[in-house]
């Protein structure tokens, strides 16, 4: 045992991902980081397609917890927040697979690093196809980040750096220091079933004047294929998308700021048309139909949360419109 290295739980939660399991949990167990220092738990959020009975029956060293129903993203992260036993705790999501030296990445940044609150992993996102012929081994020379744009939504970077200080920390691989949570009260907001809860975390990271960032020597892989077309289901999930990060700002601003960010957010949906994998003239054509679309939406989400909007403070510190367009145009 190296008794000098710090203990760390490792969260992942999974849905249907029996498929996602032996890459992910094979690579887990070749971490270069002693895996007597690791606990590594998978809280299954419902599957149906055996993904628990498939990790206690394969992976009978990694501690499973089934949850017996969907929960959600943030509930679900929240419990398994809730069964880790350390004071760095890492949460991955289960669409990835990790450098060997992932996590000892993470864990030599927050200890070189005292102040910082949260670190995101240098995530790289490949097609699920290319997954067989990852080098698990090999560095990557840029850190690729996903970091706030002045619009509000996060954007991928890729940059030659060691490290940087970022407004957001990803969801899909990152540590957070458990001593930053208790601070804070809670982990994910449970209001935010999915999408943006990773957008409020940080924004209330930053609230209480601590740091979030990514560093590139912590390497994951996340097999995501491109954006989704403008189906049903591409319009449902842009839908809660927009409407959580309406709230996740409306939440972490003061009343001024707020309103005066609100008509970025709204531009900076509607140019969201432009991240999907569509023909350009289409996103051309529906350029206008989904900026209307995306400012009705957040129009909803205000009116939902007008109370919110209401008895907040005019003017208060935090994450400013300033600070917030400052960083985030970098």
């Amino acid at each position: 045992m190296e008794a000098g290295r710090p203990q760390v739980s490792i969260v992942i939660l999974t849905y249907n991902g029996r498929g996602f399991m032996d890459g992910l949990l094979t690579s887990l167990r070749g971490q270069s980081y002693p895996r007597d220092r690791m606990e590594i738990i998978v809280v299954d959020n419902g599957s149906v397609d055996g993904t628990a009975d498939y990790i206690k029956d394969r992976f009978p060293d990694i501690d499973c917890l089934a949850l017996g129903q969907n929960l959600g993203y943030s509930a679900g992260n929240n419990r398994g927040y809730a069964r880790a036993r350390h004071d760095l705790i890492i949460f991955l999501n289960q669409d990835t697979v990790c450098h060997r030296n992932w996590v000892a990445g993470l864990v030599e940044r927050m200890e070189s690093d005292v102040d910082l609150a949260a670190c995101a992993a240098n995530i790289i996102p490949i097609e699920p196809a290319d997954a067989a012929t990852i080098n698990l081994s090999a560095m990557a020379e840029f850190l690729t980040y996903c970091d706030l744009s002045p619009f509000g939504y996060g954007r991928y970077h890729r940059r030659k750096v060691a490290y940087l200080d970022t407004l957001l920390v990803s969801g899909c691989a990152f540590i957070i220091r458990r001593n930053i949570i208790v601070r804070l009260g809670y982990l994910f907001d449970e209001h935010i079933r999915m999408y943006a809860e990773d957008t409020d975390l940080s924004l209330r990271i930053l609230n209480i004047s601590k740091r979030v960032g990514a560093v590139q020597n912590a390497v994951v892989y996340h097999l995501h294929g491109p954006e989704e077309n403008l189906g049903l289901a591409g319009v449902r999930k842009a839908a809660r998308a927009i409407m959580n990060r309406a709230y996740a700002f409306l939440k972490n601003m003061n009343r001024l700021d707020f309103l005066l960010f609100f008509p970025l957010m709204a531009m900076g949906s509607g140019g969201k048309i432009f991240q999907l994998d569509l023909p350009r003239f289409q996103k051309i054509l529906m350029f206008l139909p989904f900026s209307i679309f995306s400012t009705s939406v957040m129009l909803v989400s205000l009116l939902a949360n007008i109370n919110l909007l209401l008895t907040k403070p005019r003017q208060s510190s935090g994450v400013t419109l300033k600070k917030l367009l400052r960083q985030s145009g970098k």
